[in-house]
């Protein structure tokens, strides 16, 4: 006879682990990353000690071999610490919590070029609207007009926004973001 027994549900600290994952995997789709590289930060955010790489393996189901190529790309984002513990061989992953150095790295990743190319897209609109008066309605000039003054303003005040955030260099400033996101400086 067969057991109708319903199997127990997974710890609650397990079923947030997956779902903190699987919503930074789809954050990391968004911009052509691998969402693998999203479950491991989420496990690692939500584990309060470091764990040694076969146990993130099993924590988010990949193989180690997949597991380690990740999480070495994510150290490299500087989203995680590798390190070992005193009198242990294997190597352990942490993850860097501090929000302000995520936010610098996703600034400089992917919206500072982001900036650079709606820029170059927003002056090329400018520059061609000048050139269409004479092709159009004088009505339907004034309507891409208005559309294309709005479209420029938008990014030329989003990219004076984002400049108040970088250094002088045009990297990010992590005591600025650490003051605009906390109200105070960094500690």
């Amino acid at each position: 006879m067969r057991s109708t027994a319903v199997p127990a549900p997974a710890p609650l600290h397990h079923t947030l682990r997956d779902q903190v994952g699987q919503g930074l995997g789809a954050a990391c789709q968004v911009y052509g990353m691998n969402p693998l590289y999203g479950r491991l930060w989420g496990a690692l955010l939500l584990s309060p000690r470091p764990v040694p790489l076969a146990e993130v393996a099993d924590m988010v189901g990949t193989a180690k071999s997949t597991t380690s190529v990740a999480l070495r790309k994510l150290e490299g984002f500087g989203a995680v610490r590798r390190f070992r513990l005193p009198k242990d061989r294997r190597d352990h992953y942490e993850v860097v919590a501090d929000p302000v150095t995520l936010l610098a790295f996703w600034l400089k990743r992917f919206l500072l070029p982001e900036m650079a190319e709606a820029r170059a897209v927003a002056s090329g609109m400018a520059a061609a609207m000048g050139g269409l008066a004479d092709e159009l309605p004088p009505d339907e000039h004034a309507v891409l007009t208005a559309r294309t003054d709005a479209f420029v303003t938008v990014i030329e005040r989003s990219a004076d926004m984002l400049s108040a955030l970088l250094t002088e260099a045009g990297t990010p400033d992590k005591r600025r973001l650490h003051a605009l996101l906390f109200g105070e400086e960094e500690p």
